[in-house]
């Protein structure tokens, strides 16, 4: 397996400069049906030349369509981003597809399969953040200053997120935050220029997934710009990567039927849950991305996609409703980069506003390692002890950050181990681990949920809860 993944990253890794389409990606869509579940799939890729945006797919053995949609060019010289909108797609149907531009070139046809327009439908959507590209046996480290280190690997969790997806045990993909780490691309060219062949490397890695299932994105701090010796001398370059360019030109989610920005801030519905994907970076008072990027360098704003206090309100309106449609939809789940302590910290009204609409799952990235935290006030021992509890306990807090970048050292399978035993607050984990590992969360039914983490090494459920209604 090993063997292949370092074959198969060689032969895609590297941009062509044609209109041979590359990078291709999934996400549910802005369609949905009178009862709001999505109808939808937003496909994607990338190609090297200027070229039409074109899907052509159909149902095993059904007629042929075709759809048209648009690309962006967000860095001229660097490649053209397409996004085409299948709207209306029949529940629970195997699609083929494929996409290119009928004058030049189609891609090999790929196929996904919409999920099921039920509250009754169950699924798997694996979790994850903080995921880099490859490792530093295949990219050498230069330098490892302020947070990089020299030995680390994020091949193992793509080595696991492929098993997962072999096995049929996951239908979607959830990256909140901190994709590809191409803003550290020079730590392995300190004064080349490596930030898009880094992203673009990663999209084509993980095309064997994406391309089958809808990879759901949520922003991170390192997706706001490109702070290299080289973007910061090239004002010009760095500009046009700086907030959050490339993040929002390469993902194309369900912002427009969320009335959400970009993919800043937006959400969803896929069977009994309503996912939110918030904003933990930009327009809120105090964000770490409020005005500047991650670099904090003034000559590289950020922030400001929508009005003063538009994000808040629109995380309100959005919650409000999901609540109204618990009937249809029980569950409300929320992800977004930040762990919880620093987002609700940051964001008060966050904070109130999940409380206030009883929302039962957090996940998030940022810390480069594993916590699952007790819900609401609950005692972190009486916890530790079950297997299952009910969601009226308050918010259950996850944090899934440590599945491999040039910030988290590799300690193969080595594991920390973590007695709750000794917790003395409620702020302190049930479970934690520095182990490698993704998430998978389950949903079984109306009334149940089931959380796994899977080392990426072992293949082992390091962790396990199911929560219930």
């Amino acid at each position: 397996m090993a063997l292949f993944l370092m074959l198969f990253v060689c032969v895609v890794g590297v941009v062509s400069s044609t209109t041979t389409p590359e990078q291709i990606h999934l996400a549910y869509g802005d369609s949905q049906d009178a009862n709001g579940f999505s109808t939808g799939m937003s496909v994607s890729w990338f190609t090297q030349d200027m070229a039409a945006s074109v899907v052509k797919y159909s149902t095993v053995g059904g007629v042929a369509m075709q759809a048209t949609g648009e690309s962006k060019e967000y860095y001229k010289g660097y490649g053209f981003h397409h996004h085409v909108a299948l709207d209306n797609l029949a529940s629970n149907t195997t699609y083929n597809y494929n996409v290119g531009d009928p004058a030049n070139s189609f891609s090999e046809t790929f196929s996904f399969t919409t999920p099921a327009a039920s509250s009754d439908y169950m699924f798997s959507i694996a979790c994850y953040g903080d995921w880099g590209y490859l490792g530093s046996e295949e990219r050498p480290m230069k330098i490892a200053v302020d947070g990089l280190v020299k030995n680390w690997t994020a091949i193992p969790t793509r080595q696991r997120l492929e098993a997962l997806k072999n096995s049929g045990d996951i239908q979607a993909l959830w990256h909140v935050g901190d994709i590809a780490y191409a803003d550290d691309a020079f730590a392995h060219a300190v004064l080349g220029f490596e930030y898009e062949d880094t992203y673009n490397g990663f999209m084509n890695w993980i095309q064997n997934l994406s391309s089958r299932y809808p990879y759901m994105v949520a922003v991170g701090n390192h997706e706001s710009e490109c702070h290299s010796p080289n973007c910061i001398l090239d004002r010009e370059r760095g500009l046009a990567l700086s907030n959050f360019s490339a993040y929002n030109a390469r993902w194309k989610m369900p912002s427009k039927s969320s009335n959400g920005v970009l993919n800043m801030w937006y959400s969803w519905n896929v069977g009994p849950v309503h996912f939110i994907s918030i904003n933990t970076e930009t327009d809120f008072p105090g964000a770490g991305e409020e005005h500047t990027g991650d670099s904090n360098d003034k000559n590289l704003p950020a922030g400001s996609f929508g009005a003063p206090g538009e994000y808040n309100a629109w995380l309100e309106a959005d919650l409000k409703k999901a609540s109204q449609e618990r009937s249809i939809r029980p569950w409300i789940i929320a992800g977004g980069h930040r762990t919880w302590g620093e987002a609700s910290n940051a964001n008060l009204r966050v904070k109130e506003l999940f409380a206030q609409y009883g929302v039962d799952v957090y996940i998030a990235g940022h810390a480069h390692s594993y916590a699952r935290y007790a819900p609401g006030n609950s005692s972190v021992q009486d916890i530790a002890n079950m297997t299952s509890y009910p969601a009226s306990l308050g918010l259950t807090s996850l944090v899934a950050g440590g599945t491999g970048c040039d910030e988290m050292t590799n300690q193969g399978m080595m594991e920390e181990t973590y007695n709750p035993m000794e917790a003395k607050t409620s702020a302190d984990p049930v479970y934690a681990t520095n182990t490698m590992a993704p998430g998978v969360l389950t949903v079984l039914n109306k009334t149940a949920i089931r959380w796994r983490l899977y080392g990426s090494y072992s293949g082992e459920i390091l962790d396990e809860v199911v929560i219930t209604k």
